[in-house]
């Protein structure tokens, strides 16, 4: 099992400004490349498959983050970094939905 004890240290006073916007915009330049690379199948399975895909990311995240497991195939940043573009990617279809409903939706 993985020493997790590193994941606990607070780095608060290690945060500049711009650090989130330079994740997030480095996050969205990679989300239009593998949208195009996957033509757009994320968008397919609507809110629902989103949903799933988040909670695969979760429990991955789970195993390495809280239980200390190796991962295999993708560390603890990559989930993160797909954290971050199944959320933006429900937010797409959410909005989008909206519009397609008339705003309607909630």
């Amino acid at each position: 099992m993985k020493d997790i004890s590193e994941y606990f240290i607070n780095v608060s006073d290690n945060v500049q400004e711009g650090d989130l916007k330079k994740i997030l915009t480095e996050m969205g330049e990679v989300l239009e490349r593998k949208n195009k690379d996957y033509g757009s199948a994320s968008f397919r399975t609507g809110l629902i498959g989103n949903y799933c895909r988040l909670y695969d990311k979760f429990s991955r995240l789970e195993q390495g983050l809280i239980h200390g497991k190796e991962m295999n195939f993708e560390g603890i940043e990559d989930t993160y970094k797909d954290i971050i573009g199944y959320a933006a990617i429900g937010l797409l279809i959410l909005k989008l939905t909206k519009e397609q409903n008339g705003n309607q939706s909630k």
